[in-house]
């Protein structure tokens, strides 16, 4: 086994929305956080949803965050998330499960010049504290400031450049 260092990566140039969720049975969140290309924080949201599956509710937190950024009136930017599965689908390359429910939003993205990529979790870990962390309210933060300490610390171990590690075999 080797120890692996994992990092995230600043975009040459635009935004990066960072996607997870975290579900239990009767409870489920989903959180994204939003920075630019030098890694600069941006704005979070953390908000509850009701869904059925771990699957549906990753697919339901990248909708959700998407559109809030779009709604924020952010353009193009590229969105990552630790899910295989739901990245390809919302990027097109798998089309049986949630096409018609996804195929309207698919398009919007295409429009909008968004781009969709799977991540490690190592990776996606700033959006993945905080959906461990999320409460059952809807939060929105625009001030790295008054994020969760965790969560304020790991944004700033991904803004300096410092790894998390993963083993590999």
């Amino acid at each position: 086994m080797v120890l692996q260092p994992i990092r995230w990566i600043k975009l040459k140039r635009g935004l990066k929305l960072n996607v997870d969720a975290a579900y239990l049975p009767g409870k489920a969140s989903g959180d994204a956080i939003l920075r630019n290309e030098l890694g600069v924080f941006i704005g979070a949201i953390s908000f509850p949803m009701v869904t059925c599956s771990n699957l549906h509710v990753e697919l339901l937190a990248l909708l959700r965050a998407t559109t809030w950024a779009i709604n924020e009136g952010f353009g193009s930017f590229q969105v990552e998330c630790d899910a295989k599965e739901i990245v390809d689908y919302v990027s097109g390359r798998k089309r049986d499960r949630w096409m018609e429910e996804i195929d309207g939003f698919r398009r919007l993205c295409f429009r909008k010049g968004i781009r969709f990529r799977h991540i490690l979790r190592e990776v996606n870990e700033l959006a993945h504290l905080l959906a461990r962390l999320s409460s059952a309210h809807f939060r929105h933060w625009s001030d790295l400031n008054l994020l969760p300490g965790p969560v304020k610390s790991a944004a700033t171990l991904d803004l300096f450049g410092l790894p998390s590690f993963r083993f590999m075999t």
